[in-house]
């Protein structure tokens, strides 16, 4: 979906319909000093977008990828203008319903998104719209315009770091809940689910060790010009965002601890279970060997006297209960 962000002359960030398209206009007829943003883009919006500003399309098609990890690049239009490209990993719910834990899913994922600094435009491309972008595009996050270029965009990498915050922070009340219900029945859903939940740790550290390497370089100053105020605003973005970085690597290590944890509980578990059972299966055996002998089809002493069932009776308690004590008296019948 395109969309064009323009200032008004009242300060307020309006949305305006796209150009039609095979305009003769500058710049395909999208005003100057606006905001283009192309989120689940279709192929022909993709390719307008990149006839009007004369662009190599890859530009805006590493977004679209969902592998592709932050980086900074440097390039040129089909006119030898400079492009600055900045691709950042933003962190996303899968799915509007609850997440139930099926195998291969996960609660988070990390979608990356692409920023395109041109002369007089920026370009704003994702596989779909997010609330963190749209609050910074649409001025709600904080007074802004259209042609502040660095100052959106060090919004928006404001905005992503406390994202990841906030997703942590889900991750960790999601975990928890999961522990608790993991307690109460040691059930394969439960381990799916953490390991949903570590899969989204795995995919947050890859982007954010990326990411953390973007900030800096921004803040070099070298690719972008930055400000005083512009660069206290990427340093605060730079401090959240190490500290995601630090937070999803002391979950992830907690959560493959407590995941370790489990599996050995269950699987001491599994062998008690087995341990009783073989300690059962032996204390029967001997009674039922008593019984099998009087079973054959060949004359044993004291077969035909009328006291024999009551001996062989006691002789089966007797044997089978000295059993049972010694294996109890050993822990075998014990969790």
């Amino acid at each position: 979906m395109l969309e064009v962000r323009l200032t008004m002359p009242d300060g307020r960030i309006a949305v305006h319909p796209a150009p039609a398209d095979g305009s003769d206009a500058a710049f395909g007829g999208f005003p100057k000093n606006s905001v283009l943003t192309l989120f689940d883009p279709t192929p022909e919006e993709l390719g307008r977008v990149a006839r009007a500003f004369h662009l190599d399309e890859a530009y805006l098609r590493d977004a679209l990828d969902p592998l592709e990890r932050p980086r900074v690049e440097l390039g040129e239009t089909e006119d030898g203008a400079p492009v600055l490209i900045l691709v950042l990993g933003l962190p996303h719910q899968n799915g509007d319903a609850a997440y139930d834990g099926r195998p291969g899913s996960m609660p988070y994922g990390v979608m990356p998104v692409s920023l395109v600094h041109l002369k007089d435009h920026l370009l704003v491309v994702a596989r779909r719209a997010h609330p963190a972008i749209l609050d910074v595009l649409d001025g709600r996050r904080a007074p802004v315009a259209t042609h502040m270029k660095t100052r959106l965009t060090l919004l928006i990498f404001q905005a992503v770091a406390e994202a990841y915050l906030a997703a942590l922070r889900e991750l960790r009340a999601l975990s928890r809940a999961i522990e608790r219900r993991l307690r109460a029945a040691h059930r394969n859903r439960e381990l799916f689910m953490l390991l949903g939940v570590n899969k989204s740790l795995v995919y947050f550290a890859s982007a954010l060790r990326a990411s953390v390497i973007v900030y800096r370089r921004l803040l070099a100053g070298r690719d972008l010009k930055l400000y005083a105020d512009d660069a206290d605003l990427l340093r605060s973005a730079l401090v959240d965002l190490e500290q995601a970085e630090e937070l999803t690597a002391l979950h992830a290590d907690r959560l493959s601890t407590l995941m370790d944890a489990y599996a050995a509980v269950i699987h001491n578990n599994v062998n008690a279970v087995l341990k009783v059972l073989t300690t059962l299966t032996v204390v029967l055996t001997l009674p039922v060997l008593i019984a099998g002998l009087f079973t054959i089809n060949t004359r044993l002493p004291f077969e035909d006297a009328p006291w024999l069932f009551g001996l062989l009776l006691l002789a089966m308690i007797v044997s089978g209960g000295a059993l049972v004590l010694y294996f109890y008296q050993r822990n075998f019948l014990r969790w």
